[in-house]
């Protein structure tokens, strides 16, 4: 028998799990550790009718944590104290006894907290978690009907899968609704806190900025930045360039307007084609393979830099393709302003330009100045890190002859103040450098920490090559490049491939995408052959026919073959051997077991029928009672 107010007590408790699992890990730790304790000890307390908490007790106790959250609401502060204070309030609930209006209170607890996570994150996760939540709280509705009208009120288990089975009509329609309004109504491309409160986004790998000696931990933000189908090239060969910075203020590298004309052909290098789909973070720079020379899909502003922007900023979420020259060479062309790429500030590193100065001899050509430059590098024997860097006035002499430790920002920023100590014109590129190469969907999955920073110099040629200083590091040639382009594990290559498609067949599915999905099947219907159109129908209307007809002789076949029918079915085989003569069921079991003479068959039949005409089922003694009877009626054969 089922125990409707139990499975009420241990509904509400999967309800109110569903409900924090997709805020879980924005909460505040002590509200962490409490909803944990809240459902463990919750479920004991259900099960043995002891509660830690009074009503009394949980009211004054829910009162004091509203105040407490109600205090650090403020406009750049609002979402996470109200999320803290719905599970506190949850939690409470859970620890006290529970009536029927009580079972309520949890499911829109639970409800409002499944629908404030996307205030935060659109992670697919919420599609699962919402309809076991709808399916939880319909069922728990239901039983709460049940509860009002008799708390001790209990069910055969027939009955009980009867009435959830029952339940499951009602989300089964919700879940078509939702489909067909997935594909009708426009969506948010991001958390609505983000259009919200836009200021409350926190930093990510990538900067705008170059700004060595200001921190002294670099906080590793592991976010994907984007993801690029393409197929799969060579590690090295994987920088994405974002945004070059031409200018240095002080210690801060900044890019300068430079020429928006035209973009700069690249020389030499292969053919490369891949779609960029952006993931987070507000855009300004568009991410390219380096290096590009063409992008389509987007309106956009493109430099001679070969640095593309957007005409404004956005946060929409779209794909793009690019069309790069993998290992090509940007020309500088005519009319560059080479001395804007020499310029240093007075007062800057001076202890690094006067020793590289003192390495120039006999040195004349760009290359062997930079050969110069690279070998002064070495010796240092500089070591990459990104924790417990001195924060320093002066990065780059602190970097070279004190610390000797430094990540990417460092080693590029002391690169490129040396080369244009010694003349040659010199920029930095930020973007990213690397990523997880996914075979199963093909693409590359980038995140935030793989932003990078590297240096561009101007050969002989008017040429822009790319040099890495950052492999000049003790042990970081094959360290760098291996980390940034290993493929990860197949089951966080299988997770990552449900969530690339999740964001390409759900997130990204504005509205105007879904009006040249429309346009696509309209053409197709008017341009198609309508006969073939009709046969194809018919075929799969009569294929759908065939298996529901399939699935009902199914059905009924087995609803016969239930263990009380073939308990029936031997009792009437058996009956008509012992009374040696032809016997109908049509005159009900007894009077059958009567005309058989049989007390074995009497007895099987009083027991069967005892059950069923009280319309319940038979216990698992009364089945192990009918065996025996059985075995005796063969024993009179």
């Amino acid at each position: 028998m089922v125990q409707i107010r139990q499975k009420l007590k241990n509904l509400s408790s999967l309800v109110a799990l569903l409900g924090v699992t997709p805020i879980y890990l924005y909460l505040d730790l002590p509200t962490q550790v409490i909803i944990v304790a809240a459902l463990a000890v919750g479920l004991w307390s259900d099960r043995k009718e002891r509660y830690l908490l009074s009503s009394s007790g949980a009211t004054l106790l829910a009162f004091a944590l509203c105040i407490i959250y109600l205090l650090q609401i403020d406009l750049q502060n609002l979402v996470r104290p109200v999320l803290n204070m719905i599970v506190l309030l949850l939690a409470v609930r859970l620890l006290t006894a529970k009536q029927g209006r009580h079972f309520l209170q949890i499911f829109i607890l639970a409800g409002f907290a499944l629908a404030g996570s996307t205030l935060l994150t659109l992670h697919l996760s919420f599609l699962p978690l919402m309809i076991l939540m709808v399916g939880g709280l319909i069922h728990g509705l239901v039983l709460l009907c049940f509860d009002a009208s008799d708390p001790k009120m209990t069910l055969n288990l027939a009955g009980y899968r009867t009435l959830f089975k029952t339940t499951l009509l009602l989300p089964a329609g919700s879940l078509l609704l939702a489909i067909l309004f997935f594909f009708i109504l426009p969506r948010t491309q991001y958390p609505l806190w983000d259009f919200l409160n836009p200021g409350s986004l926190g930093a990510v790998g990538f900067s705008e900025e170059v700004r060595p000696g200001s921190l002294s931990d670099t906080v590793t933000d592991q976010s994907i930045a984007f993801r690029a189908a393409s197929r799969e090239w060579k590690p090295e060969d994987l920088y994405w360039r974002v945004t070059v910075l031409n200018r240095l203020d002080g210690n801060v590298w900044k890019r300068e307007a430079v020429s928006a004309s035209g973009i700069s052909q690249p020389k030499g290098g292969s053919d490369a084609e891949l779609t960029i789909f952006p993931v987070a973070g507000e855009r300004k720079f568009l991410v390219t393979l380096d290096v590009p020379y063409r992008l389509s899909g987007l309106r956009f502003t493109v430099s001679r830099d070969n640095v593309f922007t957007l005409d404004r900023p956005t946060k929409r979420l779209r794909s793009y393709q690019v069309f790069s020259r993998i290992g090509g060479e940007i020309a500088a062309g005519p009319g560059l302003d080479e001395q804007l790429y020499l310029e240093l500030p007075e007062g800057i590193a001076p202890q690094a330009r006067a020793a590289i100065r003192a390495e120039l001899t006999t040195a004349k050509s760009r290359s062997e100045r930079v050969a110069i430059v690279t070998d002064f590098f070495r010796r240092q024997e500089l070591v990459y890190a990104t924790q417990g860097l001195p924060t320093t006035g002066d990065p780059v002499d602190t970097f070279l002859f004190s610390s000797k430790r430094g990540y990417c920002e460092h080693f590029s920023s002391a690169f490129a103040v040396l080369l244009r100590e010694v003349g040659v014109p010199t920029r930095l590129v930020g973007g990213y450098l690397g990523g997880d190469y996914n075979p199963i969907a093909g693409y590359y999955a980038v995140g935030e920490r793989a932003a990078h920073v590297w240096v561009e110099y101007l050969d002989v040629n008017s040429l822009w090559q790319r040099y890495d200083p950052n492999l000049l590091a003790i042990r970081m040639e094959s360290g760098l490049l291996a980390t940034r382009g290993q493929r990860p594990p197949g089951w966080r290559q299988l997770i990552d491939t449900v969530d690339y498609f999740w964001t390409q067949a759900v997130v990204t599915l504005d509205f105007e995408r879904q009006l040249k999905v429309a346009s696509a099947l309209w053409r197709q219907w008017q341009g198609a052959d309508r006969e073939r159109l009709a046969l194809r129908a018919a075929t799969a209307a009569g294929a759908v026919l065939l298996l529901l007809i399939g699935w009902l002789i199914w059905k009924r076949n087995r609803r016969r073959r239930t263990p009380h029918n073939r308990l029936v079915k031997r009792f009437l085989q058996r009956v008509r051997a012992v009374s040696k003569e032809e016997l109908t069921p049509g005159g009900g079991l007894m009077e059958l077991a009567e005309r058989s003479g049989s007390p074995a068959a009497q007895e099987f039949a009083r027991l069967y029928g005892a059950a069923l005409y009280r319309d319940r089922h038979l216990t698992a003694e009364e089945l192990v009672t009918l065996k025996r009877l059985l075995k005796q009626i063969d024993r009179q054969l």
